[in-house]
């Protein structure tokens, strides 16, 4: 994820990526979840919403669901004041993370981010083309990320 302190090294292997929990505890083991996520406010605020000791709680012990909400606040606070479509960014041609869909074709490496937040806004009843990323509320930018995620080639587990 983007907020993270430390890049994480996967090892290479012949088998399947395993269960998210799997996945989790090879990526942080014992790590405390304070201890990978850069961010204080965000650490704070998703332990509030669960009911988890920031003190305590492994990053490994948080769900996908909880990653979820962390990753939509993490974009809500850096990325707000981007447009969700990179055809309305100001750097268009510039390269980098400009909009909410060079972030997520990104992320799910695929081009379908504009196919999936055009289709999600349809759903909500927002203009994607009028719209910035703050506009949009925390379940929403979820539920856009996991369609990208249902339909990108991202490995599930």
């Amino acid at each position: 994820m983007a907020n993270e302190k430390d890049a994480v090294e996967r090892e290479e292997t012949d088998e399947t990526p395993g269960s998210y929990e799997e996945i989790m505890d090879r990526i942080y083991g014992e790590k405390l979840y304070q201890d990978v996520v850069a961010d204080e406010e965000i650490v704070k605020k998703v332990c509030e919403k669960y009911g988890l000791d920031s003190d305590t709680v492994y990053a490994k012990d948080l769900t996908r669901e909880m990653r979820n909400y962390e990753e939509a606040l993490w974009i809500i606070k850096e990325m707000g004041n981007l447009p969700l479509l990179a055809q309305h960014a100001e750097n268009e041609e510039g390269g980098g993370i400009n909009s909410l869909e060079i972030y997520i074709c990104e992320i799910y490496a695929f081009g379908e981010g504009k196919a999936v937040i055009e289709g999600k806004c349809r759903e909500f009843g927002v203009n994607p083309h009028e719209t910035t990323v703050s506009e949009l509320t925390i379940e929403q930018l979820i539920e856009i990320g996991e369609e990208a995620y249902e339909v990108s080639d991202h490995p599930k587990g």
